[in-house]
């Protein structure tokens, strides 16, 4: 896809080491169309250009607005993205296990 290449070209001429680059769209409504649009973008952002997307509802977008350290939905995005981006969320102490 035109535009991926573009973007992963982009990207590339960064300074920033360790860059993970990711996509995300915002789409207007939960629509079928438009998510089955957008799960072949997902596809060839994931398998072949290693892109990292998320897709978000307009709706859900709107929820996210507010104090971030009381917002459940943000803060659900927010780790969603975080694991996507090679992020680790929880750890288990390894004294814990014993």
């Amino acid at each position: 896809m035109p535009i991926i290449n573009a973007f992963k070209k982009n990207v590339a001429l960064t300074d920033v080491e360790d860059v993970r680059p990711m996509l995300i769209f915002v789409v207007p409504k939960e629509d079928s169309r438009i998510y089955g649009l957008l799960s072949g973008i997902k596809v060839a952002c994931d398998r072949e250009a290693g892109i990292a997307s998320q897709v978000i509802s307009t709706k859900t977008f709107r929820r996210m607005a507010g104090r971030a350290e009381n917002n459940a939905v943000a803060h659900n995005i927010f780790l969603k993205i975080n694991v996507k981006l090679g992020g680790v969320n929880n750890r288990v102490l390894q004294r814990c296990l014993e």
